[in-house]
């Protein structure tokens, strides 16, 4: 059975939407998926045909189920807001000096390990991080 071309092209561009969302380069995509990052670039602008295998490396690289990859278009609201609010730390943690951006993915990694996975919030009251070093 020979898919529409469209299919691939909005197959790619969800990949390539879930992948910012995710604060990932096309590198570290490849990486996490174990796959090229030109094969990450051809798919994402629909030149490649990915096979299942690839697709499932992909979406677990992105966290995400499967299905996530080849039959929404939308990212939902929670998405959409979660990845605006990726872009403006961003944005903002370039701004930082060295030990800004140290504390701050010492912030980050903690937060990970109360969620189980940093896609939420802690599912568990946790106190503040005590660290014996003065960040200053």
């Amino acid at each position: 059975m020979q898919l529409n071309p469209e299919f691939y092209e909005r197959l790619g561009a969800r990949i390539a939407a879930l992948r910012r969302a995710a604060a990932l380069s096309q590198e570290q995509l490849a990486e996490r998926a174990d796959v090229g990052s030109s094969y990450v670039a051809h798919i994402e602008v629909g030149d490649r045909k990915p096979t299942l295998d690839v697709l499932m490396r992909l979406a677990a690289a992105l966290d995400v189920p499967l299905w996530r990859l080849i039959t929404d278009d939308r990212l939902t609201r929670d998405e959409r807001a979660r990845d605006a609010h990726v872009r403006v730390l961003a944005d903002r943690a370039a701004t930082l000096g060295a030990t800004d951006v140290e504390a701050l993915a010492y912030i980050a990694e903690r937060l990970q390990t109360a969620s189980g996975n940093g896609r939420g919030p802690a599912t568990r009251a946790t106190g503040p991080a005590r660290n014996n070093k003065t960040r200053r």
